[in-house]
């Protein structure tokens, strides 16, 4: 088997929050998948810390969570990709549950990803400090080159 070709990619992945800064990156994604013909995963992390009780505080069962929160975002992620990637074929939808970077980089090792993505958040100054970045953590332990499209 022959040396891969430089800049280009077999698998790319595109891990979406559907900020504005995800829309924009979303055409860095289409366009280099577009241009190696390569799969293009799309993928939505629920934060499942964000809705691990009801309107009481009351706990949700991990099941009833899990199925509660992932339908609903597969179904905004089937209407973001319909928007965004029109046309094209070679794709896959993924909805998982959990830390978002941990799910992305346990996602590029699993599916053996070759470049990751992603658009950067304006989040600066304390709240970045405090609450970090997925953008950033990804970075650090994903195994694959990581593309970060800033928000003009």
């Amino acid at each position: 088997m022959g040396a891969k070709k430089p800049g280009s990619f077999e698998r790319i992945l595109f891990p979406t929050d559907f900020s504005k800064a995800s829309v924009i990156a979303a055409d860095y994604a289409l366009s280099l998948a577009r241009a190696g013909k390569a799969r293009l995963y799309v993928l939505f992390v629920v934060d499942i810390r964000d809705y691990s009780t009801n309107f009481y505080g009351h706990p949700l069962p991990h099941i009833r969570l899990d199925r509660e929160a992932r339908e609903p975002a597969m179904a905004a992620l089937k209407r973001f990709a319909s928007e965004r990637f029109k046309g094209y074929r070679n794709i896959e939808l993924k909805v998982l549950g959990g830390r978002p970077y941990e799910e992305i980089t346990k996602f590029v090792r699993g599916m053996k990803i070759d470049l990751v993505v992603m658009g950067a958040s304006s989040r600066t100054g304390v709240a970045r400090y405090l609450l970090g970045s997925n953008v950033d953590k990804v970075m650090r332990t994903a195994n694959c080159s990581v593309m970060v499209v800033q928000n003009p």
